[in-house]
């Protein structure tokens, strides 16, 4: 057994142990000197940069202020933006440390400063929207681009905002024949824009703003299997999802390029900022709430009751032979409206005896914050641009100078449609009643180009040198037209079957194998299209295409009917244009 011995040397180098509370005590109050030194570079440095205190955490709606009374705006970006990632996290750091080592000697006592600690990183998050909202003022993420110049409007004339997104492709129908414009037709459509007529229906107003992107719905592109097809596929469904602020100041109208996703409206509605009606919510998902005011629910409630009626009716009259019997089940011709108005069901009051009252108040809180930053972007466009001048002094935080300067244009004042959707299967079907031999027809190579797809796909997967990750020619396929060039958009049938309504289209080809010592005659091909995937252009008239374009309801489904009617308006127009030459020779 060994035994530790202290020397008498050593035991006069000991010096005797303090007081343990003494001692806790001195090494609390050490560490809470170290945080709030800490504390308070952070305070000074937030007042420094204009960011609201700790305990304040409302909105102070001074941003507009100090955005447009500060000079030097860039210099004050950048340091907003080390503030960001690299002063702020550091102080943070050190807090926590020296809350750590505070921990271990009186743990109680650290639990305010922990509270403490827990408002102060919020100060990022609005670090954050300061640094986002500098941007969007100063204009270090949108460019302007005038499409076209002219005489300005008047100083006093009000600035129109118009509440609903607008999308290119249906607007003016360009390239139609392949499934809608790009981003690289954002030029062409600025000269568009830029013709009075088109001007004038768009921006209707002398100073007017709305909210664009190119296309609704996501364009189906052929990947031919490369790298850089990849990525040129990746950049235009990007583009696709930009936001186009075009700006109009009496005859010049301006481009502005943002991305910032504005959503469908720029603003939220009228029913639900300006009536006191009590409020229905529910949750789309963890953070997402959908409103709508009590009236309105017990509209689409009714709506509801409606529908499940004739379904249970239909259900009742035309009862299963089998239980397993599933086409019985699809046959039911209100089950995509039953089905769709379910949603109703999952409303509920929007008060504080619901569980997610507190989500949806915060939900509102955000959405509100993202309405605000046009704004940010209108203060910006009026203090460093010339897309308004002239104009005078505007302080958008004004409330008064707000509603003698800005117009909102809400969506039912300009989206107002009367009767009953207009119905284009039962057009197509009216205009097809007429269809003999030597009728014209549209659509035909559409349907060419679907059967084209599945053997181009499926050769594609029999042939073994094709890649795994090759995911072929999407749903339609046109080949090179000098190994086929198929039918025209506009062709005639040579052969027109009523009974089983079919017509029968026929074309030649050269033969890919070329016979030098002997005759090449060219090889015929020829398809059959059923009479209810063409249109009769010849029952078209010059016009037609307007009942589907004017309606808002049935223009966001050009792309199912622009090929067949505007094929057959492009075909007329050129006619009568043909007639009137040949009438002045």
């Amino acid at each position: 057994m060994h035994q530790k011995f202290i020397s008498v040397n050593q035991q006069k180098k000991l010096k005797p142990a303090p007081d343990a509370l003494e001692h806790i005590h001195q090494q609390t109050v050490d560490h809470q000197l170290m945080i709030s030194e800490s504390l308070g570079e952070i305070q000074k440095l937030t007042h420094d940069l204009g960011i609201s205190q700790i305990e304040d955490n409302s909105s102070s709606g001074t941003e507009l202020v100090a955005l447009s009374g500060n000079v030097d705006v860039d210099n004050y970006g950048k340091q907003l933006v080390k503030a960001k990632e690299i002063t702020l996290p550091a102080l943070f750091q050190k807090i926590k440390d020296d809350t750590e080592k505070l921990t271990g000697w009186m743990n109680a006592s650290t639990l305010p400063i922990k509270a403490q600690c827990v408002g102060m990183e919020k100060t990022i998050e609005d670090v954050d929207d300061r640094i986002f909202s500098i941007s969007l003022y100063a204009g270090l993420v949108e460019k302007t681009v005038v499409c076209s110049d002219g005489e300005p409007a008047g100083v006093h004339d009000k600035v129109h905002i118009i509440q609903s997104m607008s999308y290119m492709d249906e607007e003016c129908l360009m390239d139609y024949k392949t499934g809608g414009m790009e981003f690289k037709d954002i030029e062409k459509f600025d000269k568009w824009i830029s013709k009075p007529k088109n001007r004038d229906r768009i921006l209707p107003h002398p100073k007017c703003v709305v909210a664009m992107r190119i296309r609704r719905n996501v364009k189906d592109r052929h990947w031919s299997g490369g790298l850089i097809s990849f990525r040129e596929i990746e950049e235009g469904k990007l583009s696709d999802k930009f936001t186009y602020l075009y700006i109009r100041n009496g005859e010049k109208v301006s481009r502005l390029i943002t991305e910032l996703d504005f959503g469908e409206t720029l603003f939220p509605p009228k029913s639900l900022v300006e009536c006191n009606e009590p409020l229905m919510f529910k949750s789309n998902s963890f953070s997402s709430y959908s409103f709508m005011t009590k009236r309105e629910y017990e509209y689409e409630k009714s709506k509801r009751k409606e529908i499940k009626k004739k379904y249970k009716k239909w259900e009742k009259e035309n009862k299963k032979k089998k239980k397993s019997d599933r086409v019985h089940y699809f046959n039911n011709p209100h089950r995509s409206e039953y089905h769709n108005s379910s949603y109703i069901e999952s409303y509920e009051p929007f008060d504080s005896n619901s569980v997610d009252y507190d989500q949806g108040v915060e939900d509102q809180l955000k959405t509100l914050k993202k309405y605000n930053r046009i704004a940010l972007i209108l203060q910006g466009l009026f203090d460093r641009s010339e897309a308004f001048q002239p104009h005078p002094k505007v302080k958008l935080w004004d409330v008064d100078q707000f509603e003698s300067m800005i117009e909102f244009v809400y969506l039912e004042e300009t989206a107002i449609a009367n009767g009953d959707k207009p119905d284009f299967e039962a057009f197509r079907k009216k205009c097809n009643e007429s269809l003999t031999l030597g009728c014209v027809t549209s659509g035909q190579r559409r349907y060419w180009g679907e059967k084209e797809a599945i053997k181009e796909n499926n050769a594609r997967a029999r042939n073994w040198r094709t890649s795994e990750f090759d995911q072929g020619v999407g749903d339609c396929y046109y080949p090179y037209k000098d190994e086929n060039c198929g039918p025209d958009f506009v062709d005639t049938p040579t052969k027109v079957t009523r009974g089983s309504k079919r017509c029968k289209f026929e074309w030649e080809r050269e033969r890919k194998v070329y016979n030098p010592w002997g005759s090449n005659p060219p090889i015929k091909c020829s398809i059959t299209v059923p009479v209810d995937r063409i249109f009769n252009v010849s029952a078209y008239k010059i016009g037609d295409y307007l009942q589907f374009f004017n309606d808002h309801r049935t223009r966001e489904e050009y792309l199912e009917w622009a090929y067949l009617l505007l094929s057959a308006e492009d075909y007329h127009q050129r006619l009568a244009k043909e007639k009137r030459s040949s009438t002045k020779t």
